[in-house]
């Protein structure tokens, strides 16, 4: 696997400094030296100071953070109670989620969720679209429809999934709790 895989990371996710626009490759030097012969072309200057600290900031990491053996440990301890709690959340307001092993996002089933006429008449959208407006304007939840990300061909294979980020503060995902169990209202 490691003969055909590039890990890419950034700062803004590891660190939280998503203004700095930072970000590394790992892999094989083949497929390395493609991602370099590219990285001129698409990415604008970032200033050397900011390139040291991040560079500092890997290393200093690895040592043991609030209990963990290192910072990435506790990151990934923090992101993965963050998912499962998500996860349940989603599961008791009557979604189906996917349990990602390696995102700040999950997938959800939408397919038992009935909506109310003014969104399920809508035309011209598909049922993941119609849904996410709906959770946005009468729930106040944000989710991303994943039809977009399909071919026009293929967008039915996802008119019933949404992503959902949980990559948010504690307060924001209890939040969010609170709103989408008024989504059980809306289960078929």
């Amino acid at each position: 696997m490691w003969q055909r895989t590039l890990v890419m990371s950034s700062a803004g996710k590891t660190f939280s400094v998503t203004g700095w626009k930072i970000g590394w490759c790992v892999g094989p030097a083949n497929l390395v030296r493609c991602v370099q012969s590219v990285h001129q072309f698409v990415s604008f200057s970032v200033s050397t100071p900011m390139q040291e600290a991040i560079a500092r900031s890997l290393k200093i990491a690895l040592k043991p953070y609030k209990g963990s053996a290192s910072y990435y440990d506790y990151l990934a301890k923090t992101y993965k109670a963050k998912r499962d709690y998500l996860t349940q959340c989603l599961q008791e307001a009557g979604l189906k989620p996917s349990v990602p092993e390696g995102s700040f996002f999950t997938v959800a089933d939408i397919s038992k969720i009935r909506l109310p006429e003014k969104y399920d008449s809508m035309k011209g959208v598909t049922h993941d679209w119609a849904f996410c407006l709906f959770l946005a304007e009468v729930l106040g939840v944000v989710a991303i429809p994943m039809s977009p990300f399909y071919a026009e061909e293929d967008k039915s294979l996802a008119a019933n999934l949404v992503r959902f980020a949980f990559c948010k503060t504690d307060t924001e995902l209890k939040a969010a709790e609170q709103r989408l169990k008024k989504l059980r209202e809306y289960t078929m």
